[in-house]
């Protein structure tokens, strides 16, 4: 039997690292979303004071693992929500998806939507 090293904890995270330096799985991700300032005393309902919205288009640049959806490679189905041509994305910790309204991903000049997926997905 294989004998298990003591400190096996700090050699996975070791080569997880060296897989995350050398790009393993991993691909450029520019985050795209729409910033709206409203103008004081907006009212939605009152054309009026539409005058003073502006939009402006943010990005950011960010590295993640990347998983293409090829269902036909194993013909297995986990989820019903997953289909040919989907993309999963695992972000490090440090990207906040939030406050990032109309939120777009561009991933080798495609771009990608967020699709909302179950409970038992989103903990898979």
């Amino acid at each position: 039997m294989p004998r298990i090293p003591r400190n096996l904890g700090p050699r996975i995270q070791r080569v997880a690292k060296q897989l995350l330096a050398s790009g393993l799985n991993t691909e450029s991700v520019t985050l795209r979303w729409r910033e709206t300032v409203l103008p004081q005393g907006y009212v939605a309902d009152l054309e009026t004071t539409h005058a003073g919205v502006t939009v402006t288009e943010r990005s950011l640049a960010v590295t993640a693992f990347v998983h293409y959806v090829n269902i036909q490679t194993t013909g297995i189905v986990k989820h019903a929500e997953v289909g040919l041509g989907d993309v999963i994305l695992d972000f490090p910790g440090s990207v906040d998806l939030d406050n990032k309204p109309e939120l777009r991903f561009e991933i080798g000049g495609r771009i990608y939507v967020h699709k909302v997926a179950s409970t038992s997905l989103q903990g898979s």
